[in-house]
Order: structure tokens, then sequence, then C-alpha cells
């Protein structure tokens, strides 16, 4: 067993080589548009089996060593465990960010574009994503489900279809904000539709994988246990939302300045709702998601300019990495790979992005704007990288299947910028920005 001395020297040349590749994708990327999150996650995959693993696999296997043989036993590599817990808490900060940048206001400036959109961009992906999930699970296309990696074993057709549907329908809500910000279009009505629609769907779409991930796996009396403590633990925090004003007010000292203790309050909150839903049943990102949720959004710039940049800049990275190791390159060797990765891709792109477009064009958008809103929401991000770390720990899918939606992802968030660029040149001269309160703003580094 390495010593302590040891790890903590291989985890600070993992992260220089991790970061150091991160902001060299970003200088590379930029050129084109990529905002930085997308160049941390390219960076990610490709230190995992995916490039360097292919091209130099002992530097791969060195620099991020997966096993140990230790008495005869083969066991996990304490470094690898290491990354993926600094990881795993990357994606708990995230997914609090998220929650606090989370707005039902740019729904109501919009109300009947951006409900209908949001309504179809959400229920679309889960059908037809559903119905893919339930024939991989039938043994379509000459795949057997369980075999070879794609769903977990005893994995039931309808938890495979209900899992399928909600990893294409999740959207990549801070990256689509960061796109906004950084063209100047978040105050337009793409722009404002853009973002209800992804707040509103990847809520709904948590909620769904908490109650999906009580029961995977599980005996059917934990599953009602974890959904009901669920229940609990939402009904608690939203009782709590006084108590939580208060703490704003004196957060904020009356003014704009925010108290040195107020961000270490905020942290242990976090931290508390996060290993509550964990113990429960449900998955630590859905405690923290929810906890930013119902934070005052007065403190949403103070805790996001102190919490996001350690996150976004050296945490993600970590995740990205540490979810780029769990890529297995058979699954790009074998046709039925590249056969469910083409199907896959389709129904994604099809029923998220084409479907939002449709609907935002039938709701009075033109076709360059209504294309725009598709590209954006077509965008996946980190947001499909956590659900489906959390589906592959909770082993409701194979790494086979993980190997796949996360090759979706980053097609589909590469993506989305280039097209909405390309798109924006044709809006019509009535989309200038409107005068509307700006949504809350998202660092640079999140997706």
């Amino acid at each position: 067993m390495p010593s302590s001395v040891a790890l903590t020297t291989h985890l600070l040349v993992q992260l220089a080589v991790v970061l150091g590749a991160c902001r060299l994708a970003g200088a590379l990327l930029g050129r084109l548009g990529q905002p930085q999150v997308v160049a941390d996650m390219i960076a990610g995959f490709a230190l995992g089996p995916l490039a360097l693993g292919l091209l130099a696999p002992s530097v791969q296997l060195a620099l991020f060593p997966r096993e140990l043989e230790l008495a005869g036993a083969t066991v996990a590599h304490p470094s690898a465990q290491i990354l993926h817990v600094l990881g795993q808490l990357g994606a708990t900060l995230f997914m609090f960010l998220v929650g606090l940048s989370f707005d039902g206001a740019g729904a109501i400036r919009h109300l009947r574009t951006a409900t209908t959109t949001a309504v179809a961009s959400l229920a679309a992906p889960l059908v037809v994503g559903g119905l893919l999930g339930l024939a991989l699970a039938g043994g379509a296309l000459g795949i057997a489900a369980s075999d070879d990696g794609w769903f977990g074993a005893h994995i039931p057709g309808w938890q495979a279809a209900w899992f399928l549907g909600l990893a294409v329908a999740v959207s990549a809500f801070p990256v689509l904000a960061r796109i906004l910000e950084e063209t100047g279009a978040t105050r337009t009505t793409v722009g404002t539709v853009s973002l209800a629609c992804a707040a509103t769907d990847d809520a709904v779409a948590w909620m769904m994988l908490a109650g999906l991930m009580a029961t995977a796996g599980a005996a059917a009396h934990l599953g009602v246990l974890a959904v009901a403590g669920g229940l609990v633990y939402v009904a608690v925090l939203v009782a709590l939302r006084p108590l939580l004003r208060r703490y704003a007010r004196w957060a904020t000292e009356g003014g704009d300045a925010l108290r040195p203790a107020a961000v270490g309050a905020a942290l242990v909150l976090l931290t508390a709702c996060a290993a509550t839903t964990e113990m429960i049943g449900l998955h630590a990102v859905f405690g923290a998601f929810v906890c930013g949720m119902v934070m005052p959004r007065e403190l949403t710039a103070h805790l996001t300019g102190r919490i996001a940049p350690l996150t976004t800049t050296l945490l993600l990275p970590l995740f990205f990495a540490s979810a780029g190791l769990r890529i297995v390159t058979d699954t790009l060797l074998d046709p039925s790979g590249w056969l469910v990765l083409g199907a896959v891709v389709l129904v994604a792109v099809v029923s998220k992005g084409g479907v939002s477009a449709l609907v935002a064009r039938w709701s009075g958008l033109s076709w360059s704007q209504s294309a725009s809103v598709g590209a954006l929401l077509n965008a996946r991000g980190m947001m499909e990288l956590v659900l489906i770390d959390v589906a592959l720990r909770a082993g409701l899918i194979g790494p086979k299947l993980y190997t796949v939606l996360a090759l979706m992802t980053m097609v589909t968030t590469f993506a989305a910028a280039p097209v909405f660029a390309l798109t924006r040149r044709r809006w019509p001269a009535s989309a200038a920005p409107v005068d509307v309160e700006r949504m809350p703003a998202v660092p640079a580094g999140t997706t």
C-alpha cells in the first residue's frame, strides 16, 4: 500500500497534469468559440483510455492507476479513490451552484413560449429515449442488455427506459447560460426562453432521477423509504425558508458586503444536506441541488462568487478526469458499440434539440431563433456526466453504456456553441436584447 507521502505526491502530479491539460485545451478550443468548461471536459476525457491510454498506455497507467495488487487480491488503487472523492466533492458543489442559479422568473417573462417549449423539451426525450432504453433492455439490435456492460444485472425494462429517457432529457443549464452571457444574448427572447426551459427541465429530471435511484437495485421497502425520506427532506428545507431569509439578512449585514462567516455557514448546511440524502438512499448531488434551490436569491451572487472559482477551476477538472477514466475503449472496437452510439446520438439530437426547435417555432419564434433554442437545449455537459456517474455507481448501467452516453455528451455539448453562433447570425432585427432583469451570472468554467 502506498504511503500517505507517496499518495500526496502522486495527487499533486495528477493535479498539475490535469490542470495543465485543461489550460492547453482551453487555449486551443477557445479559438473555435468553445467555453473553457468544454475544453476541461475534453481534456479530462483525453487523459483517460480514450486518448492517452491509446497513445501511451504505460504513461496513462502510471499517472492514473486504477487497481493495486494487495495480498494476492486486486483492489481499487487508493490514488483512484482519492481522485474520485475529490471529483464527487466538485460535483456536489457544482450541483449546489446549479440550484442557486435556478430562477423561475424567466418563464414568466415569456410564459407561453417558455412553458410549451419546456414541456416538449422534457416530454419528447423521456418518451423517445425511454422507448430506446426499453428496446435495448429487450435485446433489440442484437444486443443483450445485461451482456458486456450495457445495463446492470437484473435491471428491469422499465428502469432501463426511465433512465435512458432522463439521459437524453437533461440540458447543461450553466454552460447554456455561459454561452448566452459571452455572446450578450442573455436578455434576448432566445436567452430567456432557453434559460427557463433548461432550468425547469433539469429540476424535474433530477427529481425523477432521485426516485429512480431510490428503487434501482434495492428492496422495495428501501426504495419507498428513500422516496419518502426525499419528500420529507424537501419539505423540511422548504419549511426552513423563513430561517434562511433571516440568515440572508445576517449574512449581508444589511448591505452589499458578505460576512466572512456566512460562506462557512452555507457550506455547513450544504454538506449536511448532501450527507442526508446520501444516507437515505439518494445521491448527495440531489441534496446539494435542492439546498441551492431554496437558498434566498439575494445570496446567489455572493455565494456563487465565493464557491465557484475553486469548484470550477480545481475540482471540476478532477471530476472530468475521473469520469474519463471510466470509459472503456472496447465499446468503440465493437460494432454494436457504434450502433448504440449512433442510435443514442440520433435520439438525443432529434428528441431534445429538434423537438425544442419545432415547438419554439410553433410558439412564435423565427426559424433561426428556434434553431438557436434547440442547439442550446441540446447541450448536456456536466449535468449528463453527473447523471451517468450516479447510474454507474448504483449498478443501473454498465461501463459500455456509460461510455456511449459520455461520448454523446461530448458531441452534443461541443456542437452547442458553433451551432448557436451560426443560427444567431440569421436572427431577425427585432430580436435585440429586451429590457428585463438578468439571470444570475454563471461563472466561467461551469457546465
